[in-house]
């Protein structure tokens, strides 16, 4: 499956941005920052936010052939591709949250999960906690991908990484 063709005015918009926050990137190193800056992009529909995800961190072109014969395309924006020498990450630099996302069932993978099982272990350990009524075992995926959102940039939590 190829992906859509980005607009060139926005790719070009996506390029300014990103140089900007590149800039960022390095100053936040240099002070030895724990965690990456975070750059959140806002799309008109779910259509466009697939298309500029894909640009943005890269994708599968057959997500439904075996795994091995799996193609990945690294994505446009190096610091925020979730592709890298043509393996994905296990942990996600860029996520997409749209309502057909959280709907569909599949807004975390399962290797994702299998990877983050410390950080999903300790969030339902202090849902627990704040909640004893809460039944844990029965989260969703829209539970984890909410708390990746909520903790983005904190150190040991499910958002970390996400940029």
């Amino acid at each position: 499956m190829a992906a859509a063709q980005m607009p060139a005015q926005l790719e070009a918009a996506l390029f300014a941005l990103y140089r900007d926050y590149e800039k960022t990137d390095e100053v936040w190193r240099e002070k030895k920052a724990e965690t990456p800056p975070v750059y959140i992009f806002f799309c008109n529909n779910t259509t466009t936010s697939k298309m500029v995800d894909e640009w943005i961190a890269g994708h599968c072109t057959h997500p439904d052939a075996d795994e091995e014969k799996q193609v990945w395309r690294v994505g446009n924006l190096p610091l925020f591709s979730n592709v890298v020498e043509g393996k994905p990450l296990g942990r996600r630099r860029t996520i997409l949250i749209d309502s057909a996302q959280l709907e569909s069932g599949d807004a975390i993978s399962d290797s994702y999960k299998k990877i983050a099982s410390e950080e999903i272990d300790a969030f339902k350990r202090e849902l627990r906690q704040r909640d004893p009524s809460r039944d844990v075992e029965k989260f969703e995926d829209a539970d984890i991908l909410r708390e990746v959102v909520n903790t983005v940039g904190q150190k040991g939590k499910l958002g970390e990484n996400v940029r």
